[in-house]
């Protein structure tokens, strides 16, 4: 999951940069949305852990 956030990371950082850049709604959306599932993967892979310890 952990891996699975970062990649997130990297995608919502090119669709920070498409936002600023172009004046869509459509990258915004796909950056609120991407945003959203890279933290509900950081706190699956936190509760995991904290379920292990």
């Amino acid at each position: 999951m952990f891996i699975a956030a970062i990649i997130l990371s990297i995608i919502g950082f090119i669709l920070l940069v498409l936002t600023v850049v172009s004046d869509s709604d459509i990258w915004t959306v796909l950056l609120i949305v991407v945003v959203s599932a890279g933290l509900v993967c950081f706190g699956i892979d936190e509760w995991r852990k904290k379920k292990s310890r």
